[in-house]
């Protein structure tokens, strides 16, 4: 993305610098960047899953999750209870 679909230097230190902070334009100019690349990274995973392309997968796959089997990465004296 260019520089001219971007907001301006002054409008994000008008923002940024609000309540005392003082950031300096290189710093302002990095943060924007890294705005508008996690904006980018939002939008297109959005459109992805929109377009079927994408799939959500869930952090836990078992509903009974406590009742399953623990595999230790070493063997130790202290083993899970329940």
């Amino acid at each position: 993305m260019g520089t001219e679909n971007k907001l301006s230097l002054v409008v994000c230190k008008t923002i940024l610098n609000k309540n005392g902070l003082e950031y300096t334009d290189d710093e302002i100019i990095a943060i924007r960047d890294f705005l508008y690349h996690m904006a980018e990274i939002a939008t297109n995973h959005f459109q992805r899953i929109t377009d079927r392309q994408a799939t959500i997968i869930p952090l836990t796959k078992h509903e009974n999750y406590a009742e399953t089997e623990s595999i230790p990465l070493y063997k130790g004296e202290h083993r899970r209870t329940g």
